[in-house]
């Protein structure tokens, strides 16, 4: 089997003993941007692309790019934003980003005696910076990366004396925060667009996006390849909205068998059972999914296997979750009857056990009850056939026979 981390390595230390500029070198005296045009055969050969300073090198690797017929390749210092040294690189192909076929590498410079040191990219929408993959050689005097998935972005050098964050916010004025395994970002007020990238690390991760009434969650190695996700919480419409698009177009953005979970605030109090519906444009209506309910019924939740969509809840007509309990046969004069305030007397309804799925068929004979939260009152023979009456108090879907 190919080691490709062996043989990244040793292309590295190749390039970085015989770095010599055969491709012409354009130097932009006013804004110390290095810039370089590629062509074909340098492409299929590998190039290091380094910065005005030569502190920064971009290793674009043989295989890299997608088109491999040409290439423009800027690289400029970026604002530090808190990084000991960062640099903006840019990667062209027919006039657009490159779209990568393998990650490139990057190298720092960096011969301080600091304890630790780690590369990030730089993730504006959050002002974070993101960690990536680092290789220290201490013997060469540099740092690099072979994670970098992306045809353009900021790649930041942080050093110090204490362990480094997996996150580092780019302004001092907020609080730190980190982004481990199992991650869950929160956005509020959710005013606009969340938009966060998904790179290799990040996928290998559960990944929640917490928005006012909303959350989705990625589930670790669901998502294909390194992508982009945007959500956001329509309050005026009570829609969950989000959309995962992966770099490379020709990638199926979901992996074959994977499921998301969408979790929707109840958006009232209500007997009435409610459902996450998908909004499908062939039938332009909303379709209910399969729903999880929590506890207290302030969160239902449930799996979809699109990597699109818009999901919201819809309340089910004549259907009804709520606590059940039960009295003596003899007050409705039948062995098989109930009490109900959102069914007519005379109807037939079915009434299930939420927690062993046990199903009794019974007449409504009376109303009732009048305690909050309580749906239905089952006379004993009934209540007897779904649950032990010495529970008191059982949770229940009730429904109309049909």
């Amino acid at each position: 089997m190919i080691n490709y981390r062996i043989l990244t390595s040793i292309f590295l230390i190749i390039l970085l003993n015989t770095i010599i500029l055969v491709v012409p070198l354009q130097v932009r005296a006013d804004a110390e941007i290095a810039q370089y045009e590629l062509d074909e055969t340098t492409i299929k050969r590998g190039y290091p692309a380094q910065s005005f300073d030569r502190s920064f090198t971009l290793l674009i690797s043989p295989g890299s790019l997608r088109e491999q017929k040409s290439a423009s390749v800027e690289i400029r210092e970026a604002p530090l934003y808190r990084a000991d040294a960062a640099y903006h690189f840019q990667v062209m192909e027919n006039g657009a980003v490159s779209l990568l076929k393998k990650p490139f590498t990057v190298v720092f410079l960096f011969d301080e005696k600091a304890s630790y040191a780690r590369l990030y990219y730089y993730y504006a929408p959050r002002s974070l910076w993101l960690a990536l993959t680092t290789t220290r050689d201490k013997t060469r005097g540099i740092l690099f990366s072979n994670r970098v998935d992306f045809g353009e972005g900021i790649i930041g050098l942080f050093s110090g004396n204490t362990p480094l964050q997996d996150t580092i916010l780019a302004e001092k004025s907020q609080p730190p925060e980190v982004l481990g395994a199992n991650t869950k970002i929160s956005i509020e007020p959710p005013s606009e667009p969340f938009t966060a990238i998904l790179d290799n690390d990040i996928l290998k991760q559960n990944y929640n996006i917490t928005l006012s009434r909303g959350e989705l969650v990625i589930p670790k190695n669901s998502v294909g390849s390194p992508s982009t996700v945007t959500a956001f919480f329509d309050e005026s419409a009570g829609v969950l909205d989000f959309v995962i698009k992966p770099f490379d177009p020709l990638v199926e953005p979901l992996n074959s068998g994977a499921f998301l979970q969408i979790i929707l605030n109840s958006p009232k109090e209500t007997n009435q059972e409610q459902t996450i519906a998908f909004w499908d444009n062939n039938t332009q209506s909303y379709r209910a999914l399969q729903t999880m309910y929590s506890e207290d019924y302030r969160q239902i939740r449930a799996q979809t296997p699109f990597h699109f969509g818009r999901y919201t809840v819809i309340s089910r007509e004549g259907v009804y979750r709520g606590d059940a309990s039960w009295f003596r046969d003899s007050l409705l004069n039948t062995p098989f009857g109930a009490a109900s305030n959102d069914y007519p007397k005379g109807e037939r309804i079915r009434v299930t056990n939420t927690a062993n799925g046990k199903s009794v068929d019974v007449e409504v004979r009376s109303t009732g009850p009048f305690v909050r939260g309580r749906i239905i009152d089952l006379t004993k023979s009934a209540f007897t056939k779904i649950a032990n009456p010495k529970s008191g108090i059982i949770t229940v879907r009730v429904e109309r026979v049909q």
